[in-house]
């Protein structure tokens, strides 16, 4: 009974998308093992090194071939073995991958204010305002996508996406509870978010909640359900469905859909707070960033840029 206990606490040491991702980095691993006769586990230099190697050959990006090394020290740990101890030669090799892969990071295109509002003008049907809602939603609060939708309709999660009682509603304020993000996994602090009224009306994200809540209502027997609901008014507005629409809306601004992802709500969020002068530390608060890294997110425009120039032109 205590070791069946055991094993389930250490099953919640991680997430299941973690437990998937040793799975990934294991199968791989032991493949390639196989395919050119080395011992798998425990892990040593030679093998490390030397599927390092082989993984530069298959994935795009030096990052990538990390967490799979990362991966599977975990894993070996998870196995009861010596824990593997760190290889200057490795290092070296790691630190070659990034020279000659050369991978850019692309990130994604922040989405504007001024795009938002030529948006609402596409809305029609109630999933159009359920997708458009959800779209001001992430803006305004710098949500990251997991807080927002699920991969798909089944794989909704009351803890993780944003529900009808993490919604609390004033004539004047909405205001968001959010209790699980990427930085935090086990519930120890709760983010209060605030949603003012706005003085444009297509991008008042209060009053496109009041109508989408009306065209949707919800009963206290309903409080666990996604606050993003769509067909038949029961299945929650899932990722593939919400970055289909946000990407055919920008399809007709005659804009390049592939330069966005819901991503870009986040990005441009903070860009556009930064833009309106709001203290970084308050941008790093919103948005639940542990470090500075939240500063790769702000997108400097160019005339920010040139003025700057200017005054130490001067």
């Amino acid at each position: 009974m205590l070791d069946k206990a055991v094993a389930e606490i250490i099953r919640a040491a991680y997430a299941l998308s973690t437990w998937s991702n040793f799975r990934t980095h294991t199968s791989s691993y032991i493949r390639f093992a196989r395919r050119f006769g080395l011992v798998a586990f425990p892990l040593s230099e030679s093998a490390l090194t030397r599927y390092a190697a082989f993984l530069s050959f298959t994935v795009n990006a030096p990052k990538t071939v990390l967490n799979y090394i990362n991966g599977l020290k975990s894993v070996q740990k998870l196995l009861n073995l010596p824990p593997f101890i760190e290889s200057p030669r490795l290092q070296l090799v790691l630190r070659g991958l990034k020279r000659t892969m050369r991978h850019c990071i692309r990130q994604a295109a922040p989405i504007t204010p001024a795009m938002l509002l030529r948006m609402s003008k596409f809305v029609r049907s109630t999933t159009d305002v359920v997708c458009f809602t959800a779209l001001l939603v992430g803006f305004n609060l710098f949500l990251r996508k997991s807080n927002l939708v699920p991969d798909s309709c089944s794989s909704f999660d009351p803890l993780k996406q944003l529900t009808r009682q993490d919604l609390r509603c004033s004539k004047s304020v909405f205001l968001v509870s959010i209790s699980w993000t990427k930085t935090i996994q086990f519930q120890e602090r709760t983010l209060l978010l605030p949603l003012l009224r706005h003085s444009k009306k297509e991008l008042c994200t209060h009053s496109w909640l009041r109508r989408m809540l009306s065209k949707i209502p919800a009963t206290p027997a309903d409080s666990l359900r996604s606050l993003l609901l769509t067909w038949k008014k029961t299945i929650p507005l899932s990722r593939r469905t919400l970055l289909m629409k946000l990407r055919l809306w920008i399809r007709k601004l005659h804009m390049q859909p592939g330069s966005y992802s819901l991503h870009s709500l986040r990005r441009g969020g903070a860009t556009f707070a930064f833009r309106r002068r709001v203290p970084l530390n308050v941008i790093r608060l919103m948005g639940d960033w542990i470090s500075d890294c939240f500063l790769r997110y702000i997108d400097i425009a160019m005339d920010t840029r040139l003025h700057a120039v200017a005054r130490l032109s001067r």
